[in-house]
């Protein structure tokens, strides 16, 4: 007998039994996504970022396999502090992932993130 198991429950159990750091609501992901901010802001320094963001005042971030935000909110967050107006999309496989970000990004942005439950990997 043969049990189908999806990719997305595949993913959700191999995170539970290998733990990776990317709750924003633990201390371990707290700091994790300070870090993030830190190298971001180092990054937002470099010419071609800066001068992207001098010629543009509105962007638009997609965070591809974006687990809960992590990445994608830090760099938002550097990006808004410049005073640009962000828009950000996160895709992930994992549903419970995605439901933390809807819950950290508003918090710390003070904006709703569009998300989509999505496998990268597959077309469409």
């Amino acid at each position: 007998m043969h049990v189908f198991i999806s990719k997305r429950e595949c993913m959700e159990k191999l995170y539970r039994l290998f733990p990776w750091i990317e709750d924003p609501f633990t201390a371990e992901g707290l700091k994790r996504y300070r870090d993030a901010v830190s190298e971001f802001e180092v990054i937002a320094k470099h010419k071609w970022l800066k001068e992207l963001v001098d010629r543009r005042r509105e962007l638009k971030i997609v965070d591809l396999c974006s687990g809960t935000g992590i990445g994608g909110i830090a760099l938002a967050k550097v990006l808004m502090d410049l005073g640009v107006a962000v828009s950000l999309t996160l895709i992930d496989l994992r549903r419970d992932a995605l439901s933390k970000a809807m819950e950290f990004c508003p918090r710390e942005l003070g904006l709703k993130p569009k998300t989509l439950v999505h496998d990268v990997l597959e077309g469409g």
